[in-house]
């Protein structure tokens, strides 16, 4: 699974930040992301149903895309 699954990061969730750092994009989370190392502790503020929330948890290593440029 995912650091997201792990996290109980759900469909609908609009992340607003990771580690106290502003998201706005996607890119700006895969941006973030691509930065992080396996293993770094990760803080991330979302909005669910207008409720903001603070879920913690543990960066998980990204499975690679065989699409991905990176591969």
């Amino acid at each position: 699974g995912s650091t997201a699954q792990a996290m109980g990061i759900r469909a609908g969730d609009r992340l607003l930040a990771l580690n106290g750092t502003p998201v706005a994009t996607t890119a700006d989370v895969v941006g973030w992301l691509a930065n992080s190392r396996s293993g770094t502790e990760v803080a991330v503020r979302l909005r669910r149903d207008g409720e903001e929330l603070e879920l913690r948890g543990i960066a998980q290593e990204r499975a690679r895309d065989p699409g991905d440029a990176a591969y």
